[in-house]
């Protein structure tokens, strides 16, 4: 429960958390790493890594700039697409840490626990609980190799991509290509989008609903189908004779529809 309200709390002062979190988790998914039980990446611990970066990088605040979340994005990649970040550890600043000097002492404090930690019980990841230092949300990461081999490939991807592939075109129609897509080979972010919000936030983006027919309408649709089957084949496409033999599938079909007599 704690933890739930803390996330809730990081997502509300740090705007580009949520759609980072959701992305990143959909990328960790789509790689096989998104599981803690076989050795991924728990949401909770990357959630603690995004937030890492949006402290480290807009200490400040985040600026009102909507290139802020593609910044962000590229930042983290840049972060944790490097192996150090294994040895080095991962933590947080609370509201208790308003200040420089305050911010340094918890620094000074998370290197210590780490320390500790890697004398004791050795761990592929340290990440930081900052609800409890002692608490290694990291510990069962045992694929964090993969996981950082995933974020170079994803920060490559972005390199390799150019700038703007619709630039030469600006009146044209919306190109069907962008920099995030590029990441997941879908071609637009928009695709991203719309999966990432189907399956991460159902209550808040529900899909559209399919519209629902009554039996009588799928049978109507049925009959119509067997009709032009029927005027091309001149014979049963079941059972091969017309009229119907008296094991034909489809006569025994039809028969729960007396008004479909064919």
């Amino acid at each position: 429960v704690r933890t739930s309200v803390l996330v809730r709390e990081m997502m509300l002062q740090y705007s580009p958390l949520k759609p980072l979190a959701l992305v990143l988790k959909q990328y960790l998914v789509e790689k096989g790493l998104n599981d803690p039980f076989v050795g991924g990446l728990t949401s909770y611990g990357l959630v603690i890594m995004i937030v890492s970066i949006l402290q480290k990088h807009f200490p400040h605040g985040i600026p009102a700039d909507k290139r802020v979340l593609g910044t962000a994005f590229v930042l983290f990649l840049r972060e944790f697409a490097q192996f150090g970040v294994a040895q080095r550890g991962v933590w947080i600043y609370t509201a208790e840490h308003s200040t420089d000097v305050e911010r340094a002492a918890a620094a000074e404090e998370c290197c210590r626990v780490i320390a500790d930690m890697e004398r004791t019980v050795k761990s592929p990841l340290y990440i930081l609980d900052p609800l409890d230092r002692r608490n290694n949300i990291g510990r069962t990461c045992f694929g964090v190799h993969q996981v950082i081999q995933a974020f170079a490939e994803a920060l490559e991807a972005i390199q390799l991509s150019p700038v703007r592939p619709d630039a030469d075109n600006p009146g044209g129609p919306p190109s069907t290509w962008s920099t995030l897509g590029s990441v997941f080979l879908t071609g637009h972010h928009r695709h991203v989008v719309t999966l990432v919000t189907q399956v991460w936030c159902p209550r808040e983006n529900p899909v559209p609903s399919k519209p629902t027919i009554t039996v009588d309408q799928w049978a109507a649709s049925a009959k119509s189908v067997l009709e032009t089957l029927d005027h091309k084949l001149r014979i049963c496409p079941w059972c091969g004779h017309r009229p119907h033999t008296s094991t034909c599938t489809i006569k025994s079909l039809l028969g729960t529809f007396p008004s479909l007599n064919l």
